[in-house]
């Protein structure tokens, strides 16, 4: 056999040697099925009384109240439950492969201590004990997944996806404040600042009147729009208890065809904008006809009646006491000037006739 045949063949056995190599490291860092498992398991959510998250410089409680949880750092605002469900179940699903390490020496490098972590999910009995605590440690350089530890434990995986807790509390509250509003559902809406104050009211015809409206001026249809749809979807970015220095001057009225009225009192300071809400059934209760029998249309009208008034009592009894922070965008549109809504009507053009000489 020659010289360059017996080259070849070297080459290729070092080639062969170095992909078993390779196939053999990609087979380890790829746990198999059977290797697969979850860092906690299964928790049993009525034993857990609080959930700590820390991270980001910041700590986030959420200590139960009856069947739900309220958040201690908010003054014991209520929590979004279907959140802390998800915030349960999220925890339950990490999932893990082999451990990576057991050496101390190694967690503060891969984020895994208390001093180091990027956050730390605790969840707590009554006795303040730890029913599961996790360490989420840093994102692994190379591939995906996350580096995390249980803190009872030395042991440190790597979990399939990268592992992250959000740590904006508001996060954990419902801000949606008002839910959706359907702008055929408003009957009309009520803007006062001072002694300023106008009313749009939607038209048959998909337009918008304005009352007052002056001579010589037609109103801004999509400014209007903006105004009369304003409370749909209004977003807190943030919840207080009480808030000194606050003048609630500027109010916004929605009128709903159920008979409900919903007010916005919007107060500003240090451009931030703050509201209390409310809302009112104005309608007249139907009473039981006893001459006759009511017709399924006509129980169901009576019953339409009798929710909107409990849900204007809920809506009520769940924002009472609390002060939200809006966007200034939401603001703007809430306490919108008159003048900005008016607009000059333009004169046709008149053409002059043509002379002839």
């Amino acid at each position: 056999m020659s010289n360059t045949k017996l080259s070849i063949l070297a080459i290729v056995a070092v080639i062969m040697v170095l992909l078993a190599v390779g196939v053999s490291r990609v087979q380890k860092k790829a746990p198999s099925i059977s290797e697969l498992r979850y860092l906690i398991g299964s928790l049993n959510p009525d034993q857990i009384e609080s959930v700590v998250l820390t991270g980001s410089g910041k700590t986030i409680t959420l200590d139960r109240k009856g069947k739900g949880f309220q958040l201690a750092d908010k003054s014991n605002y209520p929590a979004d439950i279907s959140k802390i469900n998800d915030l349960i179940t999220a925890s339950t699903e990490i999932k893990i492969g082999e451990v990576y390490t057991s050496d101390t020496s190694n967690h503060a490098d891969l984020g895994v201590t208390k001093e180091t972590a990027a956050s730390v999910l605790t969840f707590l009995k009554a006795d303040n004990s730890a029913v599961a605590s996790v360490l989420i440690g840093n994102t692994k350089k190379q591939g995906n997944g996350t580096y995390v530890r249980l803190a009872n434990s030395n042991d440190v995986y790597v979990t399939l996806n990268d592992t992250s807790i959000n740590m904006n509390t508001m996060n954990y509250i419902d801000s949606n404040i008002t839910g959706a509003v359907n702008r055929d559902d408003v009957v009309s809406v009520m803007v006062t600042s001072g002694e300023e104050g106008y009313k749009l009211v939607p038209a048959e015809d998909g337009r918008i009147k304005l009352k007052p409206l002056e001579q010589g001026r037609t109103l801004n249809e999509t400014a209007a729009a903006g105004v009369l749809t304003a409370i749909s979807y209004l977003q807190a970015t943030d919840v207080l208890k009480s808030q000194t220095g606050l003048d609630f001057t500027k109010s916004f009225l929605c009128q709903m065809n159920d008979s409900t009225v919903y007010t916005v009192n919007i107060a500003e300071k240090n451009e931030k904008y703050f509201v209390k809400v409310y809302a009112e059934y104005t309608g007249k209760l139907p009473t039981k006809d006893r001459t006759r029998e009511e017709t399924e249309e006509e129980l169901k009208e009576k019953e339409a009646k009798f929710l909107a008034r409990d849900a204007a009592i809920n809506f009520t009894t769940k924002h009472n006491g609390w002060i939200y922070e809006i966007t200034s965008y939401a603001a703007g549109n809430m306490t919108k000037p008159l003048e900005e809504l008016l607009e000059e009507v333009e004169e046709p053009e008149v053409e002059k006739a043509e002379t002839t000489e």
